[in-house]
């Protein structure tokens, strides 16, 4: 799993800082406003980005994954809007979301054009390396944005939401009822305020699962199998050690104002 996550770094780190400040680079006897440089290098960020979630679209495994991620921000809608979930109530809803993880990643390209035109052009590597230091500002600002979008609904946001929503029409896909069915329960798991019975709840869907398609692992019982599925998914998260601690709540929501639904703060 470490060599996976960072075989998995490395790619990021070549194809959305490396490469596109490498073929950039081959423009600036041309091109000398580093403002200018920058939003080249943004531009091609965002076409690799699109070019990759446009191949992966067509897999049928992947295709199914953005169905649900589709029935996860139909859920999502129709319990901020105060609406029973079930099936017919949650399949009315758009499935694009202002505060998808979509939205932010799009969010974090778009920034990082200013943010690299005060990086300097002149060291390759320099560039490269000052780009990485500069991340956790650029994604702490971009979780701002997407935190003050679904907020507010005015011409900036609808402005600032637009290319997520946009680059959405490729993450997500429309579900059929038993995605949204699997989206209301997987919802309403994570907003209980019992902790044991989330884990119950988890573990039956889990088991449900692996009954559904005749799965186990030689050599494991399927009560261990469920077990260690259930502590790899929580182990994730890097907020495990948070989960259940008695002075936090879990599932991202902000207070809810007086007759009013919470709004969670991240959709992904």
């Amino acid at each position: 799993q470490g060599c996976i996550l960072l075989f998995s770094l490395a790619m990021a780190l070549f194809f959305f800082a490396f490469l596109p400040t490498t073929l950039v680079g081959f423009f600036k006897d041309y091109i000398n406003h580093p403002l200018a440089l920058s939003a080249l290098e943004g531009l091609t960020k965002i076409a690799i980005l699109i070019l990759y979630l446009a191949l992966i679209s067509n897999m049928s495994d992947i295709k199914r994954v953005f169905m649900y991620h589709g029935a996860e921000h139909k859920t999502i809608f129709c319990y901020e809007h105060g609406e029973e979930l079930t099936v017919e109530n949650v399949r009315k809803y758009t499935r694009f979301h202002p505060r998808c993880g979509t939205s932010f990643l799009v969010i974090v390209l778009l920034l990082s054009i200013l943010v690299s035109s005060m990086v300097s052009w002149d060291n390759l590597w320099m560039r490269v390396g000052l780009k990485v230091l500069c991340l956790p500002i650029i994604m702490s600002l971009s979780y701002e944005c997407i935190k003050f979008a679904g907020r507010h609904d005015n011409l900036f946001t609808r402005i600032l939401s637009a290319p997520g929503l946009w680059t959405q029409r490729l993450t997500t896909r429309e579900p059929d009822d038993s995605m949204i069915e699997v989206g209301i329960a997987a919802f309403k798991a994570v907003i209980t305020d019992n902790p044991e019975e989330q884990h119950q709840q988890i573990t039956a869907y889990i088991a449900k699962y692996l009954n559904d398609y005749s799965l186990g692992v030689e050599g494991m019982s399927h009560e261990e199998l469920i077990d260690k599925l259930y502590t790899e998914m929580a182990e994730f998260s890097f907020l495990t050690p948070y989960l259940f601690a008695s002075d936090v709540r879990t599932g991202g929501w902000f207070p809810p104002k007086s007759g009013s639904r919470p709004h969670s703060t991240l959709s992904m």
